[in-house]
């Protein structure tokens, strides 16, 4: 989902416009990981493609089929590489705002160039040692207070040894609910995080439940990417 930056692990500041200095230990190797950048797809959008693939295999129409899969393979691809040019704009520049951010997601043109697309995020990686100073930069954003926003907490409540606290996302208006959402707290969310970090590709979830939607009615799928 690409993101973040210099962090001290011992705990005093974490400031998500400095440089990236993330450790983060693994039972492989210890691998330095600075973001975790993501897409929201719409599962009616995505789902689509799967389920023409299977009625039509039912009824034996390969070539159909195969169009379909060609189409389904196409959109994988283009959510893939938006991804990848995400990473491409921290990797240029690591002290990334909120407000470039902002202006970066709205350039994509997410309606006409992605209509499956709900969201686009940035996941920081925040140590337990510095979950309260995080949130204090969070409410402190003049950013986030000029939008109407300055009011963030990491949630769900609870400790936990390490945040993946959902700092940007756009469009905000339309996914305010996933502000501040730690993708620790779910298995299967921190799961994705985990393979896109083993395998430093773009990663694609099952169905879930989306935190963008406050009534928790909506489904969809995740994609994410980490950095190194």
């Amino acid at each position: 989902t690409k993101h973040h930056m210099t962090n001290n692990t011992q705990g005093a500041r974490v400031t998500p416009l400095s440089r990236p200095r993330l450790l983060w230990g693994s039972g492989r190797s210890a691998a330095w990981i600075v973001l975790a950048t993501g897409i929201v797809l719409s599962v009616a959008a995505w789902f689509f493609a799967q389920t023409v693939v299977e009625r039509d295999a039912r009824f034996k129409f390969q070539s159909a089929t195969i169009a379909v899969t060609t189409t389904a393979q196409t959109l994988i691809r283009s959510y893939s590489d938006l991804l990848y040019g995400l990473q491409g704009l921290f990797q240029a520049e690591p002290a990334v705002s909120r407000a470039a951010f902002n202006q970066y997601v709205y350039a994509l043109n997410l309606p006409l160039r992605y209509p499956g697309v709900r969201s686009v995020s940035y996941a920081h990686r925040v140590p337990a040692s510095a979950k309260a100073e995080y949130e204090r930069q969070l409410r402190r954003d003049p950013e986030l207070i000029r939008r109407g926003y300055g009011n963030v907490v990491i949630k769900p409540a609870g400790e936990r040894p390490e945040y993946f606290v959902l700092t940007y996302i756009e469009p905000l208006h339309a996914n305010k609910a996933a502000l501040g959402y730690d993708l620790a707290s779910d298995v299967e969310r921190m799961a994705l995080v985990e393979r896109a970090r083993d395998t430093g590709m773009p990663t694609l979830s099952g169905r879930v439940v989306l935190v963008t939607d406050p009534t928790r009615s909506e489904i969809g799928v995740i994609m994410r990417q980490a950095l190194y």
